[in-house]
Order: C-alpha cells, then structure tokens, then sequence
C-alpha cells in the first residue's frame, strides 16, 4: 500500500494531524476535499505549503488506488483485508464510478473500522487477562 513513496499508514497520520489542526482552527467542521488550496489556509495560521502538500499527497494517492484498483480489481486496508471491486468492469458508467468510489472509500473507511475492530479485541482479551466480568458491545 504505497503511493509516490508514501504508505498509507504514514499518509494517514499526517492527514489526520493536519485536518485536526483545521479543526482546532476553525469552528464550523468542513472536508479537506473539494477545497481549495487557499482555504486551507485559515486566517495565515495554516502553513501553505503545507497545506498544498496534503493536498497534493492526497490526491495522489487515491489516483494510485484508483489505478491500482482497475489494475488489481481489488483494494487493501491497512492489515491487509481486500476488497473486490467487480463494479470497476462494469459497463454502465454509474455502476462503474459507484465502484470508483467504493475503491477510494475503502483504504481509510476500511482500514478504520479494521483499527477500531483490533482494538475492540485487544480490549477483550485484556479483561479476560485481568479476570474482568466486562463485556463490550457494538
């Protein structure tokens, strides 16, 4: 899972700590996509070089899921869990842009829910180390 040089998991922690310091700057939340370089930088207080770098980065990277996902016809999380994507060579363009779509989605959203789902169990087996009669839910 590399693109340009950059693996995800490393792309990942500078877009979070980036975005996190969008949010600290300003109140009302937005996306890092679909905006422009210049909004990013918020009131002079964001590094604009950096900003253009993210950017830059990002869309990168998902040109290189995009590609590697017609390529491969499948995506990976971050722990490795792939994703078929046989919309990807389908015919009908919508069915095939849903498909573009579920490749791009899939490297954060899944990686995501993957993290969160190993922590859920490295919770559990450390209540059963400690004999805990705790129990977690989803």
């Amino acid at each position: 899972n590399t693109a340009h040089g950059v693996t995800l998991a490393i792309f990942m922690d500078s877009f979070f700590r980036y975005t996190c310091t969008l949010n600290e700057q300003r109140e009302d939340r937005f996306a890092l996509l679909g905006k422009k370089v210049f909004a990013l930088d918020i009131n002079g207080k964001t590094n604009r070089q950096l900003a253009e770098e993210t950017v830059d980065c990002f869309v990168k990277f998902m040109d290189e899921v995009k590609v590697g996902a017609y390529r491969d016809g499948f995506v990976k999380t971050l722990m490795g869990r792939k994703r078929v994507i046989e919309e990807l060579q389908n015919k009908n363009f919508m069915i095939r842009s849903s498909g573009e779509r579920m490749a791009l989605n899939t490297p954060i959203q899944g990686s995501a829910s993957d993290i969160l789902k190993k922590a859920m169990i490295d919770i559990d087996k450390e209540f059963k180390n400690r004999n805990l009669k705790k129990k977690l839910f989803l």
